[in-house]
């Protein structure tokens, strides 16, 4: 973050990191999002949240609780909260759509500032992406625009 400050000291600077919360976040070890955000030179508090790192998928009592852990940090560290990254991949059985709005609707009711989708793709392959050349992305685009006042493509 200094070294990026040094050639740009006109824009904000977020950390990017996976955030991981004292093992309920995820099996999977990481950094913690109050130790990977308390850098002096990063002013955004962030953290990346796919379901694949929750420890139960398919509870969106963990995705709210990840969320208000990840909001409690940030105003410890009195820094705003980006979710850098949410991605759901294309699972038969797994309605995206669903769990896209509670998150959504989770953040609008917290303190997060924002959220970048991850990821808007034109390639179709991806599981993860959301891409304007698939009807069914299209179509839950469409159906979470009131939740997501601007989108910028």
């Amino acid at each position: 973050s200094e070294y990026v400050h040094s050639l740009d000291n006109n824009h904000l600077v977020l950390g990017g990191i996976e955030a991981f919360v004292d093992g309920e976040y995820s099996d999977i070890s990481g950094p913690d999002m109050t130790t990977g955000n308390n850098v002096d030179n990063v002013e955004i508090a962030s953290g990346h949240l796919y379901r694949k790192y929750l420890k139960d998928q398919t509870s969106k009592e963990d995705l709210r609780h990840v969320i208000k852990t990840w909001t409690d940090n940030a105003r410890t560290l009195n820094k705003p909260l980006i979710i850098g990254e949410i991605g759901f991949p294309k699972i038969e059985g797994i309605d995206r759509e669903a769990w896209f709005k509670e998150l959504l609707e989770e953040v609008r009711e917290s303190e997060v500032s924002g959220v970048f989708l991850w990821n808007f793709s034109m390639y179709v392959g991806d599981p993860y992406a959301i891409s304007p050349e698939v009807e069914e992305d299209r179509n839950m685009l469409k159906s979470l625009e009131k939740l997501i006042p601007r989108v910028t493509f």
